[in-house]
């Protein structure tokens, strides 16, 4: 088959894409809603002219939501790159005008995330397949509805897929130190959005090392660690400390080791507690300690349902949260549970960790994430990117084996 006929079915594809996120946004999502999360609230005191801020006192009580008069102290709490994404939108004044935008351009970077799909795909399979993985990414229902999410969902997919080729790279003998840079500023981009993908980038680094990449390897982390200078050094101006990357490290411990159930965000005891803590720049900065103590202190005095916990993360991850409405439906549930079977197969038919340690290493970083810290469904939606491939090569097999059997069937 000559190209220009799977050009244009991955045109058809893309329609597709367009078509059930607009399906989804016209009969489903609220378009009235202002639920942006702790990225939204940023961007909104950005617009305010309060700069990059987030937890302010309002009263006795400590609240993040954005208020013309607030005074809201500086913050690191979320990585920059999305509330960059969002912040423009803010000029936009109508609620529905300004979601419909979000919806709009976060459905344009899943359809060229698809795009993307279908390119990385060639590298590895038949077109067939690098076709079925760009459906099944343009029609997987909770990646269309991560395009009405006001999350980094979307453009993390975009930019993961972008970078893996320059990933994989790396186990090639013409591997170079552009690509590496360019990796580098891929993985960079990865860590703006979504800060614990630094995780991946340490174990990813660590193998180039194994590898004896060393050359690469130096590069990667050199471009690496100067890329988050900027923000390094805007975080010592304003917040008054040296801070890495952010400063929920300590909630997001808390979330996934507390007393509540997992994913709380505190008791009474510790909302008080916090909201005792004095306002300023270095706010952030004791929050973060105090949920970091009481995360810790509950992980000694529990090591019994330490480990227990861990389990439960593990199925929250690759399976579903039962108590989460979100992963309750039988919308998400049955074609994750087909997707991951295929998966399954397709994993077990390639030489998984030889061929595609990129990917391994992803999924591994992102268990490990998992069960460090809690687990929510976009979390999950976030890594079954790189699970779609494999997926459908598994499809493929199967439907080859069943049509291999039916053709070899006796007549009767």
């Amino acid at each position: 088959m000559t190209v220009e006929p799977w050009k244009r079915s991955l045109l058809i594809v893309c329609g597709m894409a367009l078509l059930a996120r607009a399906l989804y946004t016209c009969t489903v999502f609220d378009l009235t809603a202002e639920h942006y999360w702790e990225y939204g609230e940023i961007a909104k005191n950005l617009h305010l002219g309060k700069g990059y801020s987030l937890f302010w006192h309002n009263g006795s009580v400590v609240t993040h939501l954005s208020s013309p008069s607030s005074t809201s102290y500086p913050s690191a709490h979320m990585p920059p790159a999305y509330v960059v994404f969002l912040f423009p939108f803010f000029f936009v004044d109508n609620v529905v005008l300004r979601n419909a935008l979000i919806v709009v351009f976060q459905s344009l970077i899943a359809c060229s995330a698809v795009v993307l799909m279908y390119r990385w795909m060639l590298m590895h399979f038949p077109a067939r397949t690098a076709l079925l993985a760009a459906l099944l990414a343009a029609l997987l229902p909770e990646f269309v509805y991560a395009a009405g999410s006001m999350t980094p969902t979307v453009v993390f997919h975009a930019g993961f897929l972008a970078t893996l080729p320059l990933l994989y790279s790396f186990s090639l003998e013409t591997s170079s130190l552009r690509r590496a840079v360019y990796a580098a500023l891929g993985c960079a981009g990865l860590i703006y959005l979504r800060s614990e993908f630094a995780l991946f980038c340490v174990v990813f680094l660590a193998s180039v090392l194994v590898q004896k990449h060393y050359r690469s390897a130096a590069a990667f982390f050199a471009v690496l660690a100067l890329s988050f200078l900027p923000w390094q050094v805007r975080n010592a101006v304003d917040l008054h400390a040296f801070i890495p990357l952010t400063t929920n490290f300590g909630q997001n411990l808390y979330r996934g080791h507390n007393s509540l159930e997992l994913g709380a965000w505190a008791d009474e005891a510790m909302w008080r507690e916090a909201s005792a803590i004095p306002g300023g720049p270095r706010f952030e900065l004791e929050l973060n300690r105090l949920y970091l103590n009481r995360a810790i202190d509950f992980m000694l005095k529990h090591p019994v349902q330490e480990i227990e916990n861990s389990f439960v993360k593990l199925a929250h991850f690759w399976l579903w949260n039962p108590s989460d409405l979100r992963s309750g439906r039988l919308l998400y549930r049955i074609p994750w549970v087909f997707l991951l079977l295929f998966a399954a197969v397709g994993i077990r038919q390639v030489h998984f960790w030889r061929d595609h340690w990129p990917v391994a290493l992803f999924l591994a970083a992102s268990t490990a994430t998992a069960v460090l810290f809690f687990s929510l469904p976009r979390y999950q939606t976030m890594m079954k990117i790189a699970l779609l491939p494999f997926a459908a090569h598994g499809m493929m097999l199967v439907w080859d084996r069943l049509r291999t059997t039916s053709s070899n069937a006796p007549e009767h």
